[in-house]
């Protein structure tokens, strides 16, 4: 076979340093397009983008020849200079540490696709703590709860 065929999407998730609310609405917009716009300028695909206050969600592609780190180093690094940057920014923005990357079954996508659209509604009824617990069990990755928390997940 003379092409390879692959499907390397993820679900990323990472949050605001010491989860601060500082994601107001009106800005959002132009923060998922530079998000976006890291994404695929290093030739990846964005099928959703949304959040609240204080994280994001990412349904993408990453091409098969680069790292999934090195992609949500990008994404983080413009996305917060440009929070930085932007009128009216705050010198002191900047990212949690961390982050969530789970893999994303093809016939998942759609219901991946619709849960990141609607995280305002989901947000009203659940907390951050309550949703990243909830993604964790799902991917059976293994945590404790404490830790998390100390680690600044929730704080």
């Amino acid at each position: 076979m003379a092409k390879t065929f692959t499907n390397t999407e993820f679900h990323l998730v990472f949050a605001t340093a010491r989860r601060r609310k500082t994601l107001r609405q009106e800005i959002r917009t132009e923060l998922y397009r530079t998000i976006a716009h890291t994404i695929t300028a290093r030739g990846g695909k964005v099928h959703a983008i949304g959040g609240v206050e204080d994280h994001v969600h990412i349904d993408l592609v990453i091409p098969v020849d680069q790292r999934a780190c090195d992609m949500v180093a990008a994404i983080k690094s413009n996305s917060s200079t440009w929070m930085r940057q932007r009128p009216g920014g705050d010198p002191a923005f900047r990212w949690q540490k961390g982050y969530s990357l789970f893999s994303v079954c093809a016939s998942h996508a759609k219901a991946l696709r619709s849960y990141i659209n609607s995280q305002e509604a989901h947000h009203a009824l659940n907390t951050a703590a309550d949703e990243l617990a909830t993604l964790l069990r799902k991917h059976d990755i293994e945590f404790v709860a404490s830790k998390l928390e100390a680690d600044g997940w929730f704080v």
